[in-house]
């Protein structure tokens, strides 16, 4: 995420149990944002930029992960 001019904020969130079943037998499976705003409302969005970010930031793990 610096890579691409984000800074991560870490903290303990509630999801991504499937991901964390697959890590747990040996396939990372990071869990990634998808810039979601006013989350699990009837106000709930997303902007096209934070979308944007989302896929840069799946693409600089490939890259990052094939030069592995």
């Amino acid at each position: 995420m610096k890579n691409i001019g984000i800074t991560p904020q870490y903290g303990s969130i509630r999801g991504g149990t499937d991901g964390a079943a697959l890590s747990h037998q040996g396939l990372p499976c990071p869990n990634l944002f998808a810039g979601e705003q006013a989350i699990h409302s009837k106000y709930e969005w997303v902007s096209v930029q934070d979308m944007e970010k989302g896929v840069d930031t799946i693409i600089e793990i490939c890259r990052l992960v094939s030069k592995m």
